[in-house]
């Protein structure tokens, strides 16, 4: 018997190597070939189904993978599968993502073989994948019952633990006492002898880390910092095996330094800053140039000053001493320009003074000064006399100016920063810079710091982007401070453009950006400003070359996705639009699915530190505000320009059955990643954190009304709907909506470089769109109140009044004028250079409403053919060229004629007059671009004609070909509807 078990898995084993060999080569269509091949030799192979399940995942075949994998599940119940069809299962279900699925699988493993370590400890990963903390703990428990591992009872802990962050009321009071009362039992088993220590017992770092987890939320901050000084917990920390404890001295440095961090960070807590004082001075030499011990030792001291506590010499004794202490001392250093700029410590020592400084200031223990006099009774300097210092040693370090930024406004005074820019000019003017234009661009860095900048006139501003512009030149192509001055020239240019509201400097930045583009292939903040750029000039094609371009990845295409958010939309790609929704959904997913992994691995290894990190990053990543944007920008969409079956559009229309938390929706984006040069809490970036704040919770408001939008829309096609279902959503609609017309009022997007594409939710509120959605909406409830009064099924009916439902349904009329009071006026006259760009967003607009209020009229067929219980609308088909034959023989069907469908014919004019009308202005935009009027011409008393003429070629043609791909697309959506929308509102009904 066994031999024939044995020879079956070898025959099924050969039989199904194509197939995974197409799996592993990427190849699922492949794979879904050979499955089949297999599936017709042995029709109930499990593996081989498994398998053909995973290839049909592959193959964004969802539905039919899942057929295939329920039929496996109930055969699960009562047959026994080998370990090879399971494995397939789970990695289905993963790429599937629905691991939720995973755990009933294995449960019924675990009912059957109860003694299994290895179902038991998928079944534990299982619920760790779907974050399910109280199973993961009774897993864990009986793991550690039935084999006796510490690892598993680890697990158990971390699952409490995991419990008690996530339930902040009940963790104080329930979850990490339960912990600590676990742990101790555990470690008093383990201990043997009055002399053992709990360091003793741990194994690894993993599980130290989880016990000072556990201490931490009892809040025994004593207890961990007598843990951390032991000289066990040091070996942990550097991976040494306990077999070789005692042999030699195993404490490596980074064990040293985060057992330093870790005390220190407990020790802020406890305010015992004495003491971390003395810890600071005992890791000076290991760790002179590590800015944590730079900031550590400079809080501890102003935390002394600031005690009141008594002070040896005096407060001035104190901090001369600080300066004095090896950490900052700095009187035997060579003051050799080479040597100094390639030393890494003495920079340290000199920014590390910085910082001390500071604040000594910001905090108030001296005014600036107090601090002058303090600094020349013993460095016989100045604050001043230290940035001169450091700037002629570091000028050409690309960091210099960020070094310096946070400090240069807090320690000196406005004379002082004018000292300070002046001595930049004259080494400018002295220093032969091999690399061109350091110098420069430090000088031209801290005078915009400083404010110089914002006190030019208009002529003084060219003359200086003209000096700029021809440092550029000159510089070397490889050269990172020729695109610093680039980046500099674009923030002079955009003062122009903000100040002066002058829409050509976009122009002129435009042009150099491409030109720098060209030169410095490898400068990341070129692409960012030119997507800022072309975001504003309404070029959706292009900013999407340019975020390709930055090879943006992982994390970063959640913290930056407002560089494409929702441009193309906008700007009428809508195409394009559905595709980067999709692939911006599809990138959460697989977030979600990685994050998983990952936290499994964490359990496998004992790294139970980073497992609140990977819970945290999975709830940033799925709260994000564009996980969810994606999701309903597409069930907006999708409907009325991707989906033709009416089936499909209404469950798309509907989404997901989960509701959205809005109040818990993360905003993560990284406004800052172009630099302003200035400081954090300098008014610009207060002014941006501001804007970043309101413009949160527009995106909030404007993804609410579209999900409520889509949610009413999906009602009016449900079959069971009922009258008070659909009013609740339209009640919350209509409130949300009355909001949002007394809050956003006014359209006038930010001029701050920073504040990427906003959402302009603003416009759509006050141009009047939604007023033809509100009349379509208000029909659906007139009928579907109707439907909700006829009687139950199997009870008799009369047969519907048609004349009441005429009255329901909109009127043409009203139809026609609610669409002309949003729909563009726009004349060749009225087009501006560089201007096009507004109109391209009202049609686009338009054009979104329309097609949207064109699925409700379907959606209206449907729901007449509910209360009917047939579809009165369809009219008897046309006679094809068959009938026709038949002619003489056979008289044709008759069509049928009444109130509804006469209704119904007369929306068709309606909608084909207003789409002609659109369809004729978006002509003229194309007869303006394709004219070249889009763009001024390109002056030359400011730029080097010859230099950047090529480039303004560049630019006029991928502008032209940006709107012109818009225009064509909305004018092909225009011409698809025409034909599709006027042969028969009714023939889109498949299957009615």
């Amino acid at each position: 018997m066994s031999k024939s078990i044995g020879a079956e898995e070898k025959v099924n084993t050969r039989r199904l190597k194509p197939v995974y060999d197409a799996l592993d080569g990427a190849q699922p269509k492949k794979a879904l070939q050979e499955a089949e091949k297999v599936l017709k030799k042995q029709p109930n192979m499990p593996a081989c189904r498994a398998l053909k399940a995973l290839s049909l995942i592959r193959l964004e075949r969802s539905q039919d993978a899942f057929d295939v994998l329920s039929g496996l599940e109930k055969e699960m119940e009562a047959l026994s599968f080998d370990d090879n069809t399971y494995s397939a299962m789970c990695h289905a279900y993963r790429e599937a993502f629905t691991p939720e699925r995973i755990p009933r699988m294995y449960e019924l493993l675990c009912s059957r073989n109860p003694q299994s370590e290895q179902y038991l400890t998928h079944l534990f990963m299982s619920y760790a994948r779907i974050r399910d903390y109280k199973k993961q703990q009774q897993v864990a428990m009986n793991l550690y019952k039935e084999f006796q591992k510490p690892a598993y009872f680890f697990w158990g802990i971390m699952s409490v633990v995991m419990q008690a962050i996530t339930d902040q009321k009940l963790g104080s009071t329930m979850f990490f006492p339960l912990a600590e009362k676990m742990i101790e039992k555990y470690f008093e088993n383990k201990i043997s002898g009055s002399t053992s220590k709990i360091s003793d017992v741990l194994n690894n770092d993993g599980e130290l880390k989880a016990y000072l987890m556990i201490l931490e939320g009892r809040g025994r901050y004593e207890d961990i910092i007598k843990l951390l000084e032991e000289s066990n917990t040091a070996r942990i920390v550097s991976h040494v095996d306990k077999k070789l404890w005692g042999t030699g001295p195993f404490i490596s440095s980074t064990a040293a330094e985060w057992i330093f961090r870790r005390i220190v960070k407990y020790l802020k807590i406890l305010k015992k800053h004495e003491k971390i004082h003395q810890e600071c001075e005992k890791m000076i030499k290991s760790m002179k140039s590590d800015w944590f011990l730079i900031e550590t030792y400079n809080e501890s001291l102003i935390s002394i000053l600031k005690s009141g506590s008594e002070i040896p010499d005096g407060k001035q004794s104190t901090i001369l001493s600080s300066f004095k202490s090896e950490l900052y001392n700095m009187e035997n250093f060579n003051s050799d320009e080479k040597t100094v700029s390639m030393d890494n410590v003495i920079r340290t020592k000199l920014l590390g003074r910085f910082e001390l400084m500071s604040r000594l200031v910001k905090e108030g223990e001296v005014n600036q000064q107090e601090l002058a006099t303090v600094l020349d009774s013993y460095l016989k300097s100045s604050p001043l006399e230290h940035f001169k210092t450091y700037c002629n040693y570091y000028y050409r370090n690309p960091s210099c100016f960020s070094d310096i930024r946070d400090y240069l406004l807090i320690l000196l005074n406005i004379d002082e920063q004018a000292e300070l820019v002046k001595h930049l000019e004259e080494s400018v003017s002295l220093q032969n810079d091999k690399s061109g234009c350091a110098s420069i661009v430090l000088l031209e860095r801290v005078k915009r710091l400083c404010g110089v900048h914002f006190l030019l006139t208009s002529d003084e501003r060219w003359d200086l982007i003209n000096s700029l512009f021809s440092a550029v030149q000159n510089s070397n192509d490889r050269d990172t401070c020729g695109a610093a001055l680039v980046h500099i020239i674009v923030f002079l240019l955009w003062d122009i453009y903000k100040l002066e509201d002058d829409h050509y400097a976009l122009y002129h930045i435009s042009v150099l950006l491409e030109f720098a583009a060209e030169k410095y292939p490898g400068e990341q903040n070129i692409r960012l400003l030119a997507c800022r750029v072309y975001g504003i000039l309404g070029a959706p094609d292009i900013v999407q070359s340019l975020t390709r371009q930055l090879d943006v990845k992982y994390i970063q295409r959640d913290t930056l996705a407002y560089l494409m958010f929702p441009l193309a939309e906008q700007y009428g790609s809508f195409r394009n639009a559905i595709v980067y929704y999709t692939g911006l959904s599809s990138m959460y997913d697989q977030h979600e699915r990685e994050i998983a992994e990952c936290l499994v691995n964490a359990y496998k290894f004992s790294q139970y530190d980073q497992v609140p990190k990977f819970i945290d990053l999975w709830e940033k990543s799925t709260n994000s505000v564009y996980a969810h944007a994606a999701d309903t920008c597409n069930q907006f969409l999708a409907p009325s320009f991707a989906v033709d079956n009416i089936d499909i559009a209404i469950q798309t229309l509907k989404g997901d059955d989960m509701s959205i938390k809005w109040d818990k929706l993360s905003d993560n984006r990284d406004l800052k990643s172009v630099s302003a040069f200035t400081v954090e809490n300098d008014k610009y970036y207060k002014e941006v954190d501001k804007w970043k704040e309101a413009s949160f919770v527009e995106i909030i408001d404007m993804l609410k009304y579209r999900h409520l939008i889509c949610r009413c829309a999906s009602l009016v096609g449900k079959e069971t709907i009922t009258y008070e279902e659909f009013s609740k959503q339209l009640i919350e609609l209509r409130i949300h909506q009355e909001y949002c017309q007394k809050t956003y009022v006014l359209d006038k997007p930010s001029k701050l470089i920073q504040a990427f594409t906003p959402s302009r939710f603003a416009h759509f509120m006050k141009s009047g769109y939604f007023e033809l959605l509100d009349l379509l909406f208000d029909s659906s409830a007139k009928l579907i109140a109707l439907k909700d009064s006829r009687k139950g099924p199997g009870e008799k009916n009369d047969e519907p009044d048609e004349e009441k439902i005429l009255e329901m349904l909109p009127a043409p009329d009203d139809v026609f004028n609610a669409i002309s009071k949003f729909l563009p006026k726009i004349t060749q006259e009225s087009l501006k250079p560089l201007l096009v760009q507004d109109a391209l967003f009202d049609c686009a607009e338009s054009v979104g409403v329309i097609m949207f209020s064109i699925v409700l009229i379907k959606l209206f067929e449907l729901l007449i053919c509910h209360i009917f219980g047939k579809n009165p609308v369809v009219a008897v088909p046309k006679p094809n060229k068959k009938d026709k034959k038949k002619k003489d023989t056979q008289e044709a069907p008759k069509e049928k004629k009444d109130g509804l469908v006469d209704r119904f014919e007369q929306m068709k004019p309606v909608y084909g007059e207003q789409l002609v009308k659109l369809d004729s202005t978006l002509d003229i935009l194309k007869d303006f671009v394709m004219s070249g009027e889009y763009l001024p011409i390109f002056e030359t008393n400011h730029f080097s004609q010859e230099i950047l003429e090529e480039h303004r070629k560049v630019v006029h043609i991928r502008l032209r070909d940006s709107y012109l791909n818009s225009i064509n697309h909305m004018k092909d959506i225009i011409s698809r509807t025409q034909k599709r929308f006027f042969t028969r509102f009714a023939d889109l009904l498949p299957g009615v």
